[in-house]
This record gives structure tokens, sequence and C-alpha cells, in this order.
């Protein structure tokens, strides 16, 4: 398998698309950390100033936090299983999207 391929225009902007969505994955798992931080700590995030409501999750605090984890750990992965056979199919010069007319 070849290590350098040649610069081409639809390998460029391939390649900055499998960035883009291993960018966009990364993001989501961000923000599901945030919310099991939260869930998990019990705090919330500021509402708009006129909710007077403080409770927290209580005893669903730590199964959503657990869930949520999860969630992030999966999508974790499966950016990570997206990027590294994205780059195969870059390196084999496959075609990312395939039409049957």
């Amino acid at each position: 398998m070849p290590l350098s391929l040649e610069v081409v225009g639809s390998n460029v902007r391939d390649f900055c698309m499998l960035e883009r969505n291993f960018l966009s994955h990364f993001k989501l798992v961000l923000l599901l950390m945030l919310l099991s931080s939260s869930a998990l700590f019990g705090t919330r995030l500021p509402g708009p100033p006129s909710s007077t409501e403080g409770e927290a999750l209580g005893k669903l605090g730590l199964p959503v936090a657990i869930l949520q984890l999860l969630a992030a750990l999966a999508a974790i992965a499966a950016a990570i299983w997206e990027y590294h056979s994205g780059v195969k199919d870059l390196l084999r010069v496959r075609a990312f999207l395939a039409v049957k007319r």
C-alpha cells in the first residue's frame, strides 16, 4: 500500500471531509461529556432567569451520567473507525459515494 498519495483536487476535498466529520464527532463527544459530568455532579447549566426550578436529577443522576458516558465512548469509537476506514479508502483510491444509475 502506498504511503504517499498524489495531490489532486478531489483527494484534498475528500481528506478535508474526513477531518470535518472527525471534528464533528469530537464536538459531539465533548457535549456528551459535559452533560454527563453535569448529571453526575448534580449541577445545571444556566437556564432562563425566570425559571425557579433548582432540582437536580436526584436518583436518576448516576444512571443518566453512565448512559451519556457510554454514548460519548461510542461516539469516540465511531469517529476513529470512520476516520481510519476513510483514510484506507482514500489511499486505495476508492470512491466514497457510489451511485447506481
